[in-house]
Order: structure tokens, then C-alpha cells, then sequence
């Protein structure tokens, strides 16, 4: 059988300490993640005081096809809702390719503004037709989307696309409710692998962070791009809090992928 998007599925690492000094990563465990928020890879940190540095920590998941006969040929990952890097300085824009996504919805928009503070606006929706905030920012960190005047995350019916200064830095999947700068991924060179790094802090041996956030971008899976048969492909993600940004575990990592069978 074909793989299907229902078989290829998120794995933590053997090793997920709650310290900054027990062993990371290891081989695949069997414990799926579901929800796919921050809060199911990495443990709840503090940022730093403003004016001090970030936070970085790492860690290590699997995404693993479970189809027991097809390999998922020129397989590529990235991150379906991540944020680029904020070009330049100017003032955040959004819109939806649904309608439905109106005056219910807000978006939370949090990162460090043109005067190197860290900063948040809250931003009404309307559907289809673009809305822009005031503050200048120089980098959008997070976006959540929640129900108008409350905290509550809600998902979007419709795709979000995000822009600074009239640049696109990424989107917000249809069915999300949020999208992240803090995330960057690097892969494993081998399928199935067992690598560990000494720490939470510590920056994996061999690994290389970017933040491809389409197809287009994305990382090749080793093996040549070829995730074989209930075979699972190292991921490691490195998470930066900035210096005065108060951090959630809500926030998602929306696993992207693609390849053919």
C-alpha cells in the first residue's frame, strides 16, 4: 500500500529530561507526540531578564512511517508554521483565505520592536481582507490566535499568511492556531539513528539549524530522501527564548512534509 499521511507520525526521543543535565536524545522511543505543542518536546523555561541573552535548549523527536511495505520517497521536512526572520522593520500584516476567519478571531503578536524591546499587540481579524498593526517590529517571535477577548487558542478555518513591512515570514496552517520563530530543525545523516547530546544546552554533534518553513525549503530525510518502511528520521530542534519574552507551551510545531510513493 501507498504511504498515507495517516502513517507517517511524530516520536519523541528515548532521552527528554526535565534538567539542564541528563543525556538528550538517544533512539526512537514509542511514545507518540499528538498534540505537537512546544510543551510535548521541551520542558517550561524562564526567559531571561530584558537586556540579558536567550534561552536555547535542544531537543530530539522522529518522524517515522509506519506503512510496513512503501518506503516515502524524496521525503523533505520543515516546519508548516514557522516564521522567517523579520527582514527589515515594519509593521505586522495578516489575512486569511477564509472569510469565516473574522471579528471572532484575534492574533497575539509577540517579538521585539523596533526599539529593542519586547513588545506584544493584539490584532482584530477580518476574513480575507488584510489587517495591519501599529507598533514597527524588527522580529515577530510568535503569533497565537485566540478567540476575541479572551486567552483561549483557537484554530483558523482558513490559511493565515504573516508579513512584516510587506515581506512574508510564513503562515498559519488552516486547522492551526499558531506560528513560531523560536524553532529551527536539523536532521540525522542516517535513518534510525541513536545520537545523544550531553544536555539540554548543548548543541548536537554534526547538526546544522535552519528554518525551512515550505516544501520548497525543506530538509532531505537521509537515506537519499527515502524514509523506508517503519524506519524513522532524526530530528533535532533547537528553541530559542529571547531575553524579556515570556514563554507557552501552547505554542504548536506543525510537522511539514512531503514526498511521493
Amino acid at each position: 500500500m501507498p504511504v498515507s499521511s495517516s502513517d507517517i507520525k511524530l516520536y519523541k526521543s528515548a532521552n527528554v529530561p526535565t534538567d539542564d543535565v541528563s543525556i538528550v536524545g538517544g533512539a526512537v522511543s514509542a511514545t507518540q507526540i499528538t498534540a505537537a505543542t512546544v510543551g510535548e518536546v521541551f520542558r517550561t523555561i524562564t526567559a531571561n531578564p530584558a537586556g540579558s541573552s536567550s534561552q536555547i535548549r535542544y531537543q530530539k523527536v522522529f518522524v517515522q512511517n509506519n506503512n510496513a511495505t512503501s518506503a516515502l520517497n524524496n521525503a523533505v521536512l520543515y516546519l508548516g508554521n514557522g516564521l522567517a526572520d523579520t527582514p527589515g522593520i515594519g509593521n505586522f500584516t495578516i489575512v486569511s483565505s477564509n472569510s469565516a476567519d473574522g471579528s471572532g478571531l484575534q492574533a497575539q503578536v509577540i517579538g521585539i520592536d523596533n526599539t529593542g524591546s519586547a513588545n506584544s499587540e493584539t490584532i482584530t481579524l477580518n476574513g480575507t481582507t488584510a489587517v495591519t498593526g501599529a507598533i514597527n517590529w524588527s522580529q515577530v517571535w510568535k503569533v497565537i490566535i485566540v478567540a476575541a477577548g479572551t486567552t483561549t487558542p483557537t484554530a483558523t478555518a482558513g490559511t493565515l499568511t504573516i508579513s512584516v513591512g510587506g515581506a512574508s515570514l510564513g503562515i498559519i496552517p488552516a486547522g492551526f492556531y499558531s506560528a513560531t520563530a523560536e524553532i529551527k530543525i536539523g536532521l540525522a545523516s542516517t535513518l534510525n539513528d541513536s545520537a545523544s547530546s550531553a544536555n539540554d544546552l548543548t548543541s548536537p554533534a554534526g547538526i546544522s539549524f535552519t528554518k525551512p518553513n515550505s516544501a520548497n525549503a525543506g530538509l532531505t530525510m537521509a537515506n537519499g530522501g527515502s524514509l523506508t518502511a517503519l524506519s524513522a528520521q532524526g530530528m533535532w530542534m533547537q528553541q530559542t527564548i529571547p531575553a524579556g519574552l515570556a514563554t507557552s507551551s501552547d505554542i504548536q510545531i506543525v510537522r511539514g512534509y512531503s514526498g511521493t510513493s
